[in-house]
């Protein structure tokens, strides 16, 4: 039943994926001194809220009414609520994103005061449906449904934030003003935002893993001190905005968030710790495929997550010895842990549960490794021009300005400055894989 509520919401999440990425890689192409025309300029300012309160919130909405009840073989407790909360996010994106366009102050001030409400307002429908749900005790592995409440938390608190504390929110709700200062302030608040889908895929992958790979179960123990360290992490990271310049409270954040990580790996096994020999002996065909799809997406994944949260580390220890704020750092862990991590995932998840919302069998034998890959590439190249943007670097634009190699950086800005296309080609890539897919199994949905 759920899924007559999860398949508009998912499709929505993904049309809003497509134009956010598309108006980040315009960004990008700016930021590398790219010329665009003016009227694609003026709607940089759209790729965040896209992106978080659209994409990131759309999807986490969609897979939660469709995943949780399914845990637990139930309906959602009420289908109109769920549309009602659909409606409500979506119509305050709709505003946010025609904010900026309000001239004066006083329709500013109510327009954000509308699309606030209207935002909250969805988003406690969703949580009130999903903790209802969350009451049913499942058959096994309870511990799942706490990882997916925490990150119904951190929904309902990074929202919070910035309607009671607005200057800590990484965009201007005021004036649609980005704000891409590399603060520690601003990287905590980004990172809150990415942190309620990593933690809504934590408890997701601690339900789904062991029948996956074909362990037993996950490490109970081991993923509650992940559950915990997730917590206290977010619970810090929160405080940490309304204390200005608070960088060693941000530091202390990621060394929790990155310890709960590695110690989330390690309870569900993600590289390894139990005998699959058996398991791929017996396997072939498309099962064999699946498999090795599974666990190669779920490696590379937990890599980036690994890395994008290093690299804030290392942003905030930067700034505590050298009261320095690296902007490479700061982008790439923005990025690595969005593209990477939560990107990863989703072309690992997406094919698995994609079949009962669209009634279709999707075949792994078609699938290619071609999508992981481009987004490697446009993560490497994406650090290299970051990299190049630093002016103290050796090989930084303004250095090679005035040097010999002066006629190649238009060639390089340019190559830089697309790379971010590679990310959307990717997704281009991954959708009509699936497509072709979709045509070639069989539907096991027919009877239905």
């Amino acid at each position: 039943m759920s899924n007559n509520v999860s398949k508009p919401i998912v499709i929505t999440s993904i049309i809003v994926l497509f134009i956010g990425s598309s108006i980040g890689c315009i960004w990008m192409m700016s930021i590398f001194g790219i010329e665009i025309p003016r009227l694609l300029s003026k709607i940089i300012i759209n790729h965040p809220p896209l992106q978080m309160n659209g994409f990131l919130t759309l999807l986490i909405m969609g897979i939660g009414y469709m995943i949780v009840p399914r845990f637990r073989n139930i309906p959602i407790p009420s289908l109109t609520l769920a549309h009602i909360s659909f409606f409500f996010v979506t119509a305050s994106l709709v505003l946010q994103l025609a904010l900026p366009y309000i001239t004066t102050y006083e329709n500013g001030t109510t327009f954000r005061s509308v699309l606030m409400i209207l935002r909250m307002s969805g988003l406690v429908i969703f949580a009130v449906l999903i903790f209802s749900t969350l009451r049913v005790k499942p058959k096994l592995l309870r511990l799942s449904d706490y990882f997916i409440a925490l990150a119904v938390a951190t929904l309902l608190s990074v929202n919070a934030v910035e309607l009671i504390h607005p200057s800590a929110s990484v965009f201007s709700l005021d004036n649609g003003s980005v704000n891409r200062n590399a603060t520690a302030d601003s990287l905590t608040s980004l990172e809150l935002w990415l942190l309620f889908p990593v933690v809504t895929i934590y408890g997701i992958e601690y339900k789904t893993l062991p029948s996956f790979l074909g362990f037993i179960r996950p490490n109970k123990t081991v993923g509650i001190a992940s559950l915990i360290l997730a917590f206290s992490s977010m619970a810090l990271g929160v405080i940490s905005l309304f204390i200005p310049d608070s960088v060693l409270l941000s530091l202390i954040f990621n060394i929790l968030l990155l310890i709960s990580s590695l110690t989330f790996a390690s309870s569900v096994h993600v590289f390894g710790g139990f005998d699959k020999t058996e398991i791929l002996r017996l396997i072939q065909g498309e099962k064999k495929a699946r498999y090795e799809f599974i666990t190669l997406h779920i490696k590379v994944s937990f890599v980036f997550l690994f890395i994008g949260i290093s690299m804030a580390l290392f942003f905030n220890v930067e700034a505590i010895l050298h009261q320095q704020y690296h902007f490479i750092l700061y982008d790439m862990a923005i990025h690595i842990i969005a593209i990477g991590f939560i990107g990863t995932t989703i072309t690992l998840y997406f094919p698995l549960m994609l079949p009962p919302i669209i009634k279709k069998t999707i075949n792994f034998v078609d699938f290619n490794n071609i999508p992981i890959i481009l987004i490697g590439v446009s993560l490497c190249l994406r650090g290299l021009g970051d990299f190049m943007l630093n002016p103290n670097s050796l090989f930084s634009f303004s250095y090679l300005q005035e040097s010999i190699w002066s006629p190649l950086l238009i060639a390089v800005r340019y190559s830089l400055g697309l790379s971010g296309w590679l990310v959307v080609g990717a997704m281009f890539v991954f959708v009509g894989m699936l497509h072709k897919s979709m045509n070639k199994a069989p539907s096991l949905y027919e009877n239905e």
